[in-house]
């Protein structure tokens, strides 16, 4: 429910690796024309610029109406710390510093998703077909006679068992995740070759990263017990009394506990955070290390490493293990 972007050069590094359209521009333009802010009163501690915002798309954004108490000395514990505090609206495309991120949530205080923001609304429209229980087999492509390109020409899907075939006129947009979207393009052709040879899978298009350099988050975790009287989560299904309470709370003004999703994210840039020294040590490892990311991929990544946002903080109101 967290809403947020990445920052600015992100996106600008991500379209310079040859990717057009996915720059900065382009990524605020369509990300603003999704948005619908809820902007808070003017006497609300929250900092925000409006034309970083869109205020009439399908996906409305809230900044919380609760805020748990153990949360608010957090600020001042990252002053304490050297942490950066963010001065500026961090959705103008410079992430540094702690903040208070908004959250699709509606003004009801009740999640938006992609079904309630852009199903619902328009699921009697003639041209929109939404169908579930199907597993996409591969795309059905057209190879170039002059060029390496191919042209997307339709999909194949399995339905309940069922095999399909739906064509399209203008595009196909690939979005079945950070796995399934590179095992459909396996499966359809477009990979690497040693990898589709041995399984019989005609090649459309030898491109090596397809399915390669996956990598997940670095998480640490730090849980604390808190004093008597602060609430979380777990609170919710513990004391009855409790969380009826906040169940009427939520149902008449949309706030309360119910209502409070992770508010509180904090990137740092890691040289404000390790010693020069460290840093170069740091650098020489990983330059030291075998990478199977193409060289200019590679290079981007530690641009960003050096002066890029590349810890992230958050501050989660339950806890990820039991007593």
């Amino acid at each position: 429910m967290m809403s947020s972007r990445a920052e600015a050069e992100d996106y600008n590094t991500i379209e310079r690796l040859g990717n057009p359209g996915w720059g900065w521009s382009e990524v605020e333009r369509a990300s603003k024309k999704s948005e619908r802010l809820i902007i808070p009163p003017a006497d609300s501690p929250y900092i925000f610029s409006p034309e970083s915002h869109g205020t009439d798309g399908p996906v409305t954004n809230s900044f919380p109406k609760y805020i748990p108490p153990q949360f608010k000395p957090y600020f001042s514990a990252c002053t304490a710390t050297g942490h950066v505090i963010q001065s500026k609206d961090p959705f103008a495309g410079k992430l540094e510093g702690a903040y208070i991120y908004p959250s699709t949530i509606d003004a009801k205080g009740c999640r938006v998703t992609s079904a309630t923001a852009y199903y619902f609304p328009h699921q009697s429209r003639s041209n929109f077909v939404v169908r579930s229980n199907c597993e996409v087999d591969k795309l059905i492509l057209k190879k170039s006679d002059t060029s390496s390109e191919v042209q997307v020409l339709g999909v194949e899907y399995s339905n309940c068992g069922t095999h399909c075939r739906v064509m399209v006129e203008r595009e196909v947009i690939m979005s079945a995740g950070s796995i399934g979207t590179p095992a459909i393009l396996e499966r359809s052709g477009i990979g690497s070759e040693r990898i589709l040879k041995p399984l019989n899978i005609p090649l459309a298009l030898n491109l090596e990263g397809v399915g390669s350099n996956f990598s997940d988050h670095i998480f640490v975790f730090a849980s604390y017990r808190l004093k008597p009287g602060h609430k979380t989560l777990e609170d919710l299904t513990r004391d009855p009394e409790y969380a009826a309470e906040q169940k009427s709370i939520h149902e008449q003004s949309g706030g309360g506990l119910f209502s409070h999703p992770t508010s509180i994210f904090n990137f740092q840039a890691l040289k404000s955070l390790v010693s020069e020294e460290e840093m170069r040590e740091g650098l020489k490892l990983l330059e030291t290390c075998p990478s199977y990311l193409p060289p200019k991929q590679f290079e981007a990544v530690v641009n960003r490493i050096k002066n890029g946002v590349a810890l992230e903080f958050s501050l989660v109101n339950t806890f990820f293990v039991r007593d």
